[in-house]
């Protein structure tokens, strides 16, 4: 956590993450819940469709395709090794979204 504000320039390392938030969204067609972390939410809620976010590397420019974070900063491959298991013991469909693609979860 950090406890005073930091002045830059100071390291990456400096910057503290004190927790996340989830977000519930309702609407009359249904639900969507983000949420940062898939572990306990899988078991937790159930969902329809697992899609992850804010898994690719966005200092590369979308028209290249998209492709994780370098291991530096994400572990990508262990999320995957989790998720895709996960996903074939619960019958609960990863998808992973295309760039610009348009996402209308409430429209059957």
């Amino acid at each position: 956590m950090i406890e005073e504000p930091l002045v830059p320039p100071v390291r990456a390392s400096r910057y503290r993450d004190g927790g996340c938030f989830s977000f519930l969204i309702t609407h009359p067609g249904g639900s969507l819940l983000i949420h940062p972390n898939a572990n306990y939410m899988v078991d937790a809620t159930r969902p329809g469709l697992i899609m992850p976010i804010h898994w690719d590397d966005f200092f590369v420019s979308l028209d290249r395709g998209l492709r994780p974070l370098p291991r530096f900063f994400d572990r990508f491959a262990v999320a995957r090794a989790f998720l895709d298991p996960k996903s074939r013991e619960s019958g609960i469909a990863v998808r992973f979204p295309e760039p610009f693609e348009v996402i209308r979860p409430f429209v059957r």
